[in-house]
């Protein structure tokens, strides 16, 4: 998913590995992003994921979706 994701332009997939809730996760790619200087205030980004666990799943889906202004 991270590779395909990665040929959109302006998306940058962040892996999240580990345990963690969706908050850290977003929170996590929200550091990174600050971090590596692709983010600043006022900013939108566009956080997807799945509920259901694996998304190489062939019957799971991402089913969530959150857009945040930093």
């Amino acid at each position: 998913v991270i590779r395909r994701l990665s040929m959109n332009w302006g998306v940058f997939p962040v892996p999240f590995e580990g345990p963690g809730s969706d908050t850290r996760k977003v929170e996590a790619a929200i550091r990174w992003g600050t971090e590596k200087g692709y983010l600043r205030p006022g900013d939108v980004i566009v956080a997807t994921g799945s509920t259901h666990g694996s998304s190489a799943e062939p019957d799971k889906s991402t089913d969530m979706i959150r857009v945040i202004e930093i």
